[in-house]
């Protein structure tokens, strides 16, 4: 059976390029050097990668600030230069997208705080924001649905994240409707009035109660 050929990175291969007077006889030993440079250049192989100019004649090192190119790690450093936080957890395609729309730009803002909640949501993602809870100005009130939150400990800490340090935080997950189905269900005063006895019901979606 043949050995299998290694496949060395850029940093590996221009190293087994200088070792050529040594490697004559290299197929016939299982290309045991080979598998050494390799193994040697696996730590440099990264940064001899964002080094190199592109394959286009872009400049070496341009990668690391070029949105659609640079390597998924950079993301969390390319994104504090618009002052965005790139969780671990995030995808590869929502981390770019967060950081194209400057997330950090509009941080601490409601609709960068619901943004923020979404993100381990499903579904349509719903999100109830209450500013002024129970009448006190530095408490925000945040709800997600209960069947859309498979985490709520990551989507509290989205959340956390987000808000004004100088917020307190009240989050909770809920049952029940949204307003756009409550307008579906109840396209008038009057249905919502003859549909629901109270307000409780009217959070839960169940007639007659």
């Amino acid at each position: 059976m043949s050995p299998v050929v290694p496949s060395p990175g850029p940093f590996g291969q221009d190293l087994y390029n200088e070792l050529q007077a040594l490697a004559r006889d290299d197929v016939n030993q299982s290309w045991a050097l080979l598998a050494l440079v390799t193994a040697i250049g696996s730590g440099f192989d990264p940064v001899e990668s964002w080094a190199r100019d592109g394959a286009q004649g872009q400049a070496g090192w341009s990668i690391l600030v070029d949105l659609d190119r640079a390597p998924i790690e950079a993301l969390p450093w390319l994104g504090q230069f618009v002052g965005v936080s790139i969780p671990s957890s995030l995808d590869d395609a929502t981390a770019r997208a967060r950081i194209f729309g400057k997330a950090g730009f509009s941080r601490g803002t409601l609709p960068a705080i619901a943004q923020a909640a979404q993100t381990h949501l499903t579904g349509s993602k719903d999100v109830l924001i209450i500013e002024r809870y129970q009448g006190d100005a530095y408490k925000l009130y945040v709800a997600t649905r209960t069947a859309q939150t498979p985490s709520t400990t990551k989507t509290l800490a989205d959340i956390i994240a987000a808000k004004p340090a100088a917020l307190g935080l009240v989050y909770e997950t809920i049952t029940g409707q949204t307003f756009n189905e409550l307008l579906t269900d109840s396209p008038l005063f009057s249905n919502v009035f003859s549909n629901y006895l109270t307000m409780q019901g009217v959070l839960t979606g169940v007639h007659g109660t």
